[in-house]
């Protein structure tokens, strides 16, 4: 008589293991932040008329209308950044424990990243450069005297800087979640 031998466990790669545990600490963190945020909106909501600070601000020509946008659309950015931050968390999991859904989850939140850093670079273009903040950043800076331009050019470089760096970090990270020897890994997690 023979005894049983169960299957050996699929290896499990450190790359997965590295990638569900950062993304289950950041997910957990944009849960908090999120959260924390809204309170803070709420708090606000309850004492300040939002249109009414908007149309103020547009007319002394301080809030271009890319801000006005953000600002009058505030609650759903919220109730947005919240539920990516609840869909990350739980892909995070799920990711650790190697469900295939989370890896193709996974796959498309990170493309989603790499693309939205770089829309990131458009959108700090329209609003550093436009000129209510041009003036705003002018009056900011000359009460320490810092010349405005090249503390916004210093601005724009670095975080274009570490928008590309995060880009591509995000793509590589995607790329090597669809390679053949981590697909492998979740299908072994299936059949064991």
């Amino acid at each position: 008589m023979t005894a049983y031998i169960p299957p050996a466990s699929a290896p499990r790669s450190a790359f997965v293991t590295s990638l569900a545990w950062s993304f289950i600490v950041l997910g957990a963190l944009g849960v908090l932040m999120a959260l924390f945020q809204m309170l803070m909106y709420a708090m606000t909501m309850a004492v300040v008329d939002m249109e009414t600070v908007i149309s103020e601000a547009k007319s002394a020509g301080v809030m271009p209308d890319a801000v006005a946008v953000v600002f009058r659309y505030m609650l759903w950015i919220l109730v947005s950044t919240l539920g990516l931050s609840i869909l990350t968390l739980a892909g995070s999991v799920a990711l650790l424990q190697r469900k295939e859904w989370a890896r193709l989850l996974f796959i498309v939140l990170l493309w989603l990243g790499a693309a939205l850093n770089l829309a990131g670079l458009w959108l700090e273009y329209v609003l550093l450069n436009g000129a209510p903040m041009q003036e705003m950043m002018k009056s900011m800076t000359a009460e320490a005297g810092v010349p405005a331009e090249g503390m916004m050019q210093s601005v724009m470089i670095f975080s274009s800087l570490v928008a590309i760096v995060f880009a591509l970090l995000f793509a590589w990270a995607a790329i090597r979640l669809n390679a053949k020897e981590i697909r492998n890994e979740f299908e072994n997690a299936l059949v064991h």
